[in-house]
């Protein structure tokens, strides 16, 4: 078996709230294996978006290690960390959080640009991906122009563009209708599962049972803080 493109052992998180202390995360062991597909499930406060947060190196705080792409994030300084979310990580969350001042293909663009890409080379992945999300006469039109279903897909593009071996997604159809919801996942779906992508790529996705029981099998186990894993190839 290859080395997982993620893999967490006894990663601890709590919080005080005055003289009490919540223990959030319990000791997560996780690992995710180039070509999974992994949903977090569990109610509200169960430690979801915490796990994600740490596994996306975006808080500190943690006890643990994590390991991303063969690297030891702990072993990293500021700099270090900024470099592996950089190169390693793709982030879709329940807001899309684009550029208002930039069109679809520019916001998908961008990131490339700042990861090093050439200019030509960054437009044709960014039309590639949005094209391949059904966007592709929606190109040149912002944000403010967009439904909420077609900017989500940006988002994901935008996540997408710079190939990264992981990919972090937090309720990343949370803000959108049930039936636009399920259109956006499984179009997000199809481009990870190696239509438009390399099957390497996985998304980690914070999800409500209900959704993801219509997505995927069995459950596999639970985490100690109460979400659960659910796994697809």
């Amino acid at each position: 078996m290859s080395e997982p493109v993620l893999s967490t052992r006894g990663l601890k998180r709590s919080f005080t709230q005055g003289d009490v202390t919540i223990e959030v995360l319990r000791g997560v062991d996780l690992d995710v294996q180039p070509g999974e597909i992994v949903a977090l499930l569990g109610p509200s406060g169960s430690g979801k978006s915490t796990l994600l947060q740490a596994v996306g190196l975006l808080e500190g705080g943690f006890e643990g290690s994590i390991r991303i792409a063969g690297r030891e994030a702990a072993s990293l300084n500021d700099e270090g960390r900024t470099e592996l979310r950089r190169n390693a990580l793709g982030f879709v969350y329940q807001f899309h959080h684009l550029l208002p001042e930039f069109n679809a293909r520019e916001n998908v663009v961008l990131p490339q640009l700042i990861h090093g890409a050439e200019t030509e080379a960054a437009l044709g992945r960014a039309e590639q991906l949005l094209t391949a999300l059904g966007l592709g006469a929606r190109l040149d039109h912002r944000p403010s122009k967009l439904s909420g279903g077609e900017q989500q897909r940006v988002a994901v593009a935008r996540a997408l563009a710079n190939k990264p071996p992981l990919v972090l997604a937090d309720e990343p159809t949370g803000n959108l209708d049930e039936a636009t919801a399920d259109t956006v996942l499984a179009e997000f779906l199809g481009l990870v599962r190696g239509r438009v992508v390399p099957p390497l790529w996985q998304p980690i996705m914070s999800a409500s049972p209900q959704r993801w029981t219509e997505w995927f099998g069995s459950t596999r186990d639970c985490l100690d803080s109460g979400a659960g894993r659910r796994r697809a190839r």
